[in-house]
């Protein structure tokens, strides 16, 4: 898939300045499950439908996995947990807000977020995301775990 490599340069109080390289991948409503960067050995994708409006996933969080820090231009997160319980951070500014799904929640556009499976068992959950283009621009943020 194809995306742009990008840096951000954050200058602190003190005049450092600090560079945080992102990615953000090209917007394509025909995301292949492989092309998303946040799957990997732990972190299972499964597109089940994708319409012009909103896509719908299955992703399956193996124990002790999680995905990369990162953010959608103008898609919203709907997570429904079907199995387990999720973590879900996202950060806004220096704040970093954690907490456990075993329902659903909602991330918005915008808003830097990772999940992550906390317990022994595998976490499922349905993903609904809508609002534009689906886009993931990744971003290097610390765990609080």
């Amino acid at each position: 898939m194809p995306h742009e490599r990008t840096v951000d340069l954050c200058v602190a109080d003190d005049g450092s300045v600090a560079v945080k390289p992102t990615v953000r991948l090209a917007k394509n409503k025909d995301m292949n499950d492989k092309d998303i960067p946040l799957a990997n050995g732990r972190v299972l994708y499964q597109t089940l439908l994708t319409d012009e409006e909103y896509t719908v996933s299955k992703t399956t969080v193996r124990a002790g996995g999680e995905t990369q820090w990162h953010f959608h231009t103008h898609v919203r997160d709907r997570f429904i947990v079907v199995q387990g319980i999720l973590t879900v951070e996202t950060k806004v500014g220096a704040l970093i807000r954690r907490i456990q799904v075993s329902d659903h929640h909602a991330v918005e556009p915008g808003v830097v977020h990772h999940v992550r499976n906390e317990t022994a068992d595998d976490v499922i959950y349905i993903m609904i995301q809508s609002g534009g283009a689906r886009d993931i621009v990744l971003t290097e943020t610390e765990s609080t775990a």
